[in-house]
């Protein structure tokens, strides 16, 4: 075997690649026949390329190799070739393999050499989920993606989901415990960081259509038919500035780190948990403001005409149900009107008593009430339907979050009180009363409940004494 030059031409440019063949008499003249693409080999000089062809063919042959050297870079890249040529021999089998008998050979394991040990069990069925949903294929002929593009963006997919890091580590792991790169083979054996960020960002900027093909095949395979819709945003946070992300902006964040910019993410996924749509918003977007992407989503990803909505309180706004009403969409939510109205017409002694599947007993009582809306200039009235639900395990949540409110409450008021009996602490009755009203309006829920009395001294605007009572 040797290494041969193929001159190639492409939009008035031309460059070089190369290929390992053999040489074969056919009919009395010798042909070259083609082993295995090389690619460019720009790293390694022409002077190196005969021994780089011996190398692969010992690996090809089963020869021993009795002078091993590990840290040449000529061995490594012979082995990734290796390692490319048996993926190509093995999809030369043909899928039907039924028509062929069964041959057994009896195989002396301790003949066995092992050159590397890698994981491959999670990659290899990470894979066949890929494969069954076509998903190399769609990008190959929808998107016209090349081979090394999909196999770049695959192995960038594959440690997003097993190596979930940043991708200076991904690639340490598949460089050096995972054999992913047996399954995909990129032009070059090096897979850096910032070939799986181009992979991450390839993915991204078509987004959009991946996820709609995904959506339709797994509905094909499964042969499942979406009609509640569920809905939720989430927000992450970066260490540094992200001064060019436009999107990265400082908000509310669920773990506390209001120090950092951050994004929000929103996604719609089916019933069954598939995924539907995804959207990236300003870090400081508000959950009602996104709700009008997440009926034009829905309304296209679901099959039922009237398709329902589940969302939680923190985007079910009034006018968010009233629109969701107007685009023919139902809905299903969190309350987050008090509906005193309707706890006055709450019989506890005729409650509808179950058990569900965890074994705790549920209580509920059913209501209904008009609620208006426009659709299309015109004004309609539909029946909302308002389920009470009541269970120990809820009741004891919501106590201990009470207790929890009020034993901080308590707290800031001793505070306040302690502050009385420093020194130099604040005693005007201005003062006092400012912190008391910052108290009631950080624990609106519970100030309420608490009658407070303040003492001043005589003749002076100084407190003297504070005293509280708490009427449950």
């Amino acid at each position: 075997m040797f290494i041969k030059k193929v001159t190639n031409k492409k939009a008035n440019t031309t460059y070089l690649t190369y290929r390992l063949v053999r040489s074969k008499r056919i009919n009395g003249k010798s042909r070259h026949i083609n082993i295995l693409e090389l690619g460019s080999l720009s790293n390694i000089p022409l002077n190196k390329h005969k021994e780089l062809a011996k190398k692969i063919e010992k690996f090809i042959n089963g020869a021993s190799l009795f002078f091993k050297e590990p840290d040449n870079e000529i061995e490594e890249l012979a082995y990734y070739y290796y390692k490319k040529y048996i993926k190509r021999q093995l999809n030369k089998v043909p899928a039907d393999t039924n028509k062929y008998k069964a041959d057994y050979l009896t195989v002396d394991v301790n003949s066995l050499e092992g050159l590397e040990s890698k994981e491959i069990g999670r990659e290899w069925l990470c894979t066949q989920a890929i494969e069954q949903l076509g998903l190399s294929k769609f990008l190959s002929e929808d998107l016209s993606w090349n081979n090394n593009q999909i196999a770049v963006s695959m192995l960038a997919l594959l440690g997003r989901m097993l190596f979930p890091d940043s991708e200076l580590r991904t690639a340490k792991w598949l460089k050096e415990n995972s054999a992913a790169s047996e399954l995909y083979y990129p032009d070059s054996k090096d897979i850096d960081r910032n070939r799986l960020q181009t992979g991450s960002v390839m993915l991204y900027r078509e987004r959009e259509k991946i996820e709609s093909y995904l959506s339709n095949k797994i509905s094909d395979i499964y042969q499942i038919t979406s009609k509640y819709i569920l809905y939720d945003l989430t927000n992450t946070h970066f260490e540094g500035k992200m001064k060019l992300c436009d999107k990265a902006k400082y908000g509310r964040n669920k773990q506390k780190r209001n120090d950092c910019p951050q994004v929000t993410i929103g996604l719609l996924t089916d019933e069954n948990g598939f995924c539907k749509k995804s959207r990236y918003y300003d870090g400081n977007v508000s959950e009602v403001e996104t709700f009008v992407n997440v009926i034009a989503d829905a309304k296209q990803d679901s099959q039922q005409a009237r398709p329902v909505i589940i969302m939680d309180a923190g985007i079910s706004s009034e006018d968010n149900l009233k629109y969701a009403l107007s685009e023919n969409c139902d809905y299903i939510c969190v309350s987050k009107s008090t509906h005193s109205d309707i706890r006055k017409k709450l019989d506890k002694d005729n409650l509808t008593v179950f058990t569900n599947k965890a074994g705790d007993q549920v209580r509920t009582q059913k209501f209904s009430q008009k609620i208006k809306y426009e659709k299309q200039d015109e004004q309609k009235t539909l029946d909302e339907t308002i389920l009470y639900v009541e269970t120990n395990a809820k009741k004891a949540k919501e106590q201990g979050m009470f207790e929890q409110k009020r034993q901080r409450f308590e707290k800031g008021l001793e505070d306040i009180k302690a502050s009385l009996l420093k020194p130099r602490g604040p005693k005007k009755t201005k003062n006092i009363y400012e912190r008391i009203g910052r108290l009631k309006e950080k624990y609106s829920g519970i100030a309420n409940a608490y009658e407070i009395k303040i003492i001043e001294k005589k003749d002076k605007p100084i407190v003297e004494q504070i005293t509280y009572v708490y009427n449950k």
